[in-house]
């Protein structure tokens, strides 16, 4: 799997004996071993692998144990992200649950100007944010692990940033589902709403939370 995922990141010169070390070292967990793999055409593996070894990730409890092994890999594939797609993932800590492209873009990758986010892309390829889909529609998640390696690393004042943005948001898929519920696109966005249930409450939460009752209505 390391050798499989690591070649179609770009990475050269693989060392089959390196490759099973970091496997060891990563207890044979597979999403462990992805994102870890993922990240060798920019750490090399003799550079994961004495990371991994050595436990000096910075910012990364390595104590022992499995969870250890996938958050020291967690944090190996949040230091090859360039500044602009770190602060993407940061902020979309702020979603509990599933989002789509456009979710992503209006709430992590706001200067984009409505096109297809690069940064998720690349979060999608380093194993940081998961694809899924809903009712044939493309989503993404965050997983657990991910999440608590970013909140070691992530400055508070970006997360409230994003959580204002994610409001905002809201607001705006809200406004435009009260006015197509009344048409003929009606099954469509009851459909939609669904699909977007848990963001839509995590803003309705954080506008009561900060006291924003009108936006909140």
């Amino acid at each position: 799997l390391f050798l499989d995922r690591a070649a179609a990141g770009g990475a050269r010169d693989l060392d089959g004996d390196v490759a099973a070390e970091i496997v060891g070292m990563l207890d044979d967990m597979p999403y462990a071993i992805e994102i870890a793999a993922a990240n060798a055409a920019v750490f090399s593996p003799v550079v994961v692998r004495d990371a991994l070894a050595s436990g000096g990730l910075d910012g990364v409890d390595t104590g022992d144990g499995r969870i250890a092994a996938v958050r020291e890999a967690v944090g190996l594939a949040i230091d090859a992200l360039d500044d602009a797609t770190r602060r993407s993932l940061v902020a979309s800590t702020v979603f509990s649950g599933r989002f789509d492209a456009r979710g992503f873009g209006a709430v992590c990758d706001p200067d984009n100007d409505g096109e297809l986010s690069s940064s998720l892309a690349t979060l999608v390829e380093a194993s940081l944010l998961q694809p899924t889909t809903s009712s044939g529609h493309a989503m993404f998640r965050l997983l657990d692990p991910v999440r608590t390696a970013i909140a070691e690393r992530s400055d508070p004042s970006d997360v409230d940033a994003a959580r204002r943005r994610l409001c905002d948001h809201v607001v705006t898929l809200v406004g435009e589902a009260s006015r197509e519920l009344r048409g003929p696109s009606e099954p469509l966005w009851l459909r939609g709403l669904g699909r977007h249930f848990g963001v839509v409450r995590r803003g309705f939460l954080r506008a009561v939370d900060e006291g924003e009752l009108d936006t909140a209505s």
